[in-house]
């Protein structure tokens, strides 16, 4: 037992007379073996910076399926909000407002296809094969949409089929 904080209650005893009594008050601290809990507000910035880092970062690899569902939520989310621009603005301003979104539509786009490249074990200058009218469009989708990307680490990080 350790050093409390030493405090006094309020003791009501049967016929209502109140006398005072002491109490002990230890502080908790986690064992050393196992770290404080976080907050929810760090889970919250944390939970902020993984999303960030995977839609514009353009380091690492990704799967397939992660790929497909990363680019058709974005793709989703980008249309509501053009829609959304263009119901509630005139035609000038929805344009001035719908380039940033356009923009940042397309470097997620191309984040997520440079990773994918990477999955297959190719540089990001691949990339540029997407930009080649028709057979780049083609070679691109099938290169990245349905071939699978190398099996264990390659020089852009680990299989993402093997992180859990």
């Amino acid at each position: 037992m350790g050093g409390g904080l030493l405090q006094e209650r309020v003791v009501f005893g049967r016929r209502g007379l109140a006398a005072t009594a002491p109490i002990q008050a230890y502080a908790y601290s986690p064992p050393a073996d196992r770290p404080a809990a976080r907050s929810d507000s760090d889970d919250a910035q944390s939970g902020v910076a993984l999303l960030f880092t995977r839609l514009f970062s353009t380091d690492g690899r990704i799967s397939r399926r992660d790929y497909k569902i990363q680019t058709l939520a974005a793709t989703l989310v980008y249309l509501a909000i053009v829609w959304t621009i263009q119901l509630s603005l005139p035609l000038r301003s929805a344009a001035v407002w719908g380039m940033p979104v356009s923009i940042i539509y397309l470097w997620i786009l191309t984040a997520t296809r440079i990773k994918r490249w990477h999955d297959r074990d190719k540089s990001a200058w691949w990339w540029l094969l997407s930009c080649t009218p028709i057979v780049g469009w083609v070679w691109g989708l099938v290169e990245c949409r349905y071939l699978k990307g190398t099996a264990g680490p390659n020089r852009f990080g680990q299989d993402p089929a093997n992180i859990v």
